[in-house]
């Protein structure tokens, strides 16, 4: 949330090793998403 805060960008992506998912956190929404699949 600290880079949220700091240049209120609209669309978080969270890099993992494999995993997939959204969250909401008190209103913002994180897309998770495998780094292979970023990268590809």
């Amino acid at each position: 949330m600290l880079a949220y805060k700091q240049t209120h960008c609209k669309n978080l992506l969270l890099l993992t090793d494999h995993e997939y998912g959204e969250l909401e956190v008190n209103g913002v929404k994180i897309t998770i998403q495998p780094v292979y699949d970023y990268i590809i």
